[in-house]
């Protein structure tokens, strides 16, 4: 590995710490780490997020710069990323607030409000642990159920998917998971 190179898989672990530390574990993770208290077990869907969020950045970062010694490694299978790239990018993304360990640090004003109020989050949360509604159902389904409940203004169907997303991505929880549906050619 080349002087002041990270590995891709490196770099998107840490991302994922980054965006995902200090938060309580997924539940799958927590069965799992009550037999397996030494394992290092992560959980997927936030790897996932992490990836796809520093490969959209990579696209915009040149990597091999003419350096012989770094193309060969590229050509045999080794993703690599300029490490002081990186750490600008990191700090550049971290700047920004917006990671779901941040949370509590989000800014109030300069913006629409969001609709993921802590009301419909709490109301979601409640219909899925009560048994009537889970990812398996439509969101359609679920923005019927909010409005029924009434007693408070429920976003658009697109915000529910997003909030569900979200709910998936931090507690783990299969309820909350929704299968990406495949479009008709």
């Amino acid at each position: 590995m080349p002087d002041g190179f990270l590995r891709f898989s490196d770099a998107i672990s840490r991302l994922a710490e980054g965006m995902w530390g200090g938060l309580r574990r997924p539940l799958p993770v927590q069965a799992i780490k009550r037999i397996e208290k030494k394992a290092s077990i992560g959980f997927g869907p936030r790897r996932e997020r992490a990836g796809q969020r520093l490969t959209a950045a990579v696209t915009t970062i040149k990597t091999a710069e003419g350096d012989v010694k770094l193309l060969g490694l590229l050509t045999i299978g080794i993703l690599i990323i300029g490490a002081r790239d990186f750490d600008a990018w990191y700090r550049s993304e971290r700047a920004k607030g917006k990671w779901p360990s941040q949370r509590s640090k989000l800014k109030i004003g300069g913006g629409r409000p969001t609709k993921q109020v802590k009301r419909v989050r709490k109301a979601v949360i409640k219909l899925v642990h009560d048994g009537k509604w889970s990812g398996k159902a439509s969101i359609a389904k679920l923005h019927r159920l909010l409005i029924d409940s009434g007693g408070f203004e429920v976003p658009s169907p697109d915000t529910l998917a997003r909030l569900v997303e979200r709910l998936h991505a931090e507690t783990g929880e299969a309820e909350f998971f929704r299968a990406k549906r495949t479009r008709r050619k």
